[in-house]
């Protein structure tokens, strides 16, 4: 999800923030949210008809043109976080069949190597 929805590490729920995660995300949550927004899940887009639409379509014919983004490459910023691992995880998990996708191990690793970048010092 393009806007990085997450969990606060201090939170009193963890168990309750990730099944809200997880419905957000998916497939339900999805539906619900671009009823006001827009959505990564072609299907739905296609579904409810924001290909088409004068506001929503003209986002949608963009994503053909979408390319690394300057933040992964650019050394002011993690490129160790935010660059392949990044992004084949965000892919896995949108593309048709992502619901099987075993989250919650591809977090933990990606967490792990995150952590592992960001605390390096050299």
């Amino acid at each position: 999800m393009w806007m990085g929805w997450g969990i606060n590490q201090e939170t009193e729920h963890p168990e309750e923030a990730w099944e809200l995660l997880k419905w957000l995300t998916t497939e339900p949550g999805q539906r619900v949210y671009t009823r006001r927004a827009l959505t990564q899940v072609k299907s739905l887009a296609v579904e409810l008809q924001r290909i088409n639409d004068p506001f929503w379509g003209v986002f949608l014919a963009e994503t053909e043109y979408v390319d690394t983004l300057d933040d992964a490459v650019h050394p002011g910023f993690f490129p160790c976080v935010s660059e392949d691992a990044t992004a084949e995880f965000l892919l896995n998990t949108w593309k048709e069949g992502g619901e099987k996708f075993n989250l919650q191990v591809k977090l933990d690793q990606l967490a792990k190597d995150a952590d592992r970048c960001l605390n390096n010092t050299e």
